[in-house]
């Protein structure tokens, strides 16, 4: 919530419902917060009004609540993250729902066949891996273009380099040395 408060894009957080908030108030902010965005613009201000307008600005906390929630969070950057974290207590919420319930009807002495399969239904929620990087395959690789060097062979100019070893053993030194190689334009070993 204090992401979208922030102004961050509603479309960040496709497939989140109110239903996957455990706090009421949050449901009911959300609800708000799509609907203003809706009208325009996504801050406190315009949440607050839209609550209002919903006669549920006093049960959600009011303009203090809202101002606390938008500076809960540091960025709207991260708001994929934080609608895939709630989706996930979510599902943590509704499978352990029906195993209570499953629970409840084993001790009662019912069937609990049906019980089982809500069960497993709410579990394969958690069958989805989550992946954050496609792997290519060699074909895709081999189409690809070479990479751009800041340091040929050793620094690219996109992507990520790192440099590792043991404690003590230079690194921070080899670090501010390649600094300033590339910031007076120089070559660094022969590169």
């Amino acid at each position: 919530l204090g992401g979208l408060l922030l102004g961050g894009d509603a479309g960040a957080v496709n497939g989140l419902t109110a239903g996957d908030f455990s706090d009421p108030r949050h449901s009911i902010i959300y609800g708000a917060t799509i609907a203003a965005k809706q009208r325009g613009a996504v801050d406190p201000i315009t949440v607050c009004e839209q609550l209002r307008m919903m006669g549920k600005d006093e049960e959600c906390g009011g303009i203090a609540y809202l101002t606390e929630l938008s500076q809960s969070v540091p960025t709207a950057r991260h708001l994929p993250s934080y609608a895939e974290a709630v989706r996930q207590r979510a599902r943590r919420r509704a499978l352990a729902l029906e195993a209570q319930a499953l629970a409840r009807d084993a001790e009662a002495g019912r069937d609990v066949s049906v019980g089982m399969g809500r069960l497993q239904a709410a579990a394969s929620a958690f069958d989805e891996p989550r992946r954050r990087f496609r792997l290519l395959t060699a074909r895709e690789l081999a189409d690809r273009p070479l990479p751009a060097w800041v340091v040929r062979d050793l620094l690219p100019s996109r992507g990520l380099a790192a440099l590792y070893g043991p404690p003590g053993s230079g690194k921070s030194f080899l670090a501010l040395d390649l600094a300033t190689a590339i910031a007076e334009g120089r070559t660094w070993f022969g590169r």
